[in-house]
């Protein structure tokens, strides 16, 4: 791939990659402290999910073109992984509420150990629709500084 010949494989890793070092710095600097647990998530800002498809999707587009059945087929499947992500969403908000409210109503049975262990799990485990977008945006961008074409 390119005057560099680099594989495609190593620009999505790469994207991702940049991804999660990314999340490191934005929310490294939001918090005011390092968190490297940040490196293995997949969701916040940006996406790993929306950007490591949108490198592979815009990859395959400028290799292939828009109406290979490769691209249509990274297309889909990215989409469907991406919108099933976001939808997940509800479910998740929904089953924290539920195991929140069943573990405040122990707390006065002595379920405070509950409360205090389901804490952590009900954290921000989310895929928000800005989040994917501009992961969605960034992948892309990285999959052009990687084509040959415009490098």
């Amino acid at each position: 791939m390119g005057s560099l010949n680099i594989p495609p494989w190593f620009a999505v890793l790469s994207s991702g990659a940049g991804a999660q070092l990314l999340k490191l710095v934005l929310y490294g600097i939001a918090n005011r402290r390092l968190s490297l647990r940040i490196l293995v998530t997949t969701n916040g800002l940006p996406s790993l999910y929306a950007m490591t498809f949108g490198c592979l999707t815009t990859l395959v587009g400028l290799e292939r073109g828009h109406k290979s059945p490769v691209f249509v087929l990274c297309f889909i499947l990215g989409g469907i992984i991406l919108h099933d992500s976001i939808r997940l969403r509800g479910s998740m908000d929904k089953g924290g509420r539920a195991s929140l409210l069943v573990a405040q109503q122990l707390e006065g049975d002595g379920g405070a150990q509950w409360l205090a262990r389901l804490r952590p799990f009900l954290g921000d485990r989310r895929h928000r629709p800005l989040h994917v977008l501009l992961g969605l945006m960034l992948g892309s961008l990285s999959a052009l500084l990687w084509h040959p074409a415009l490098g």
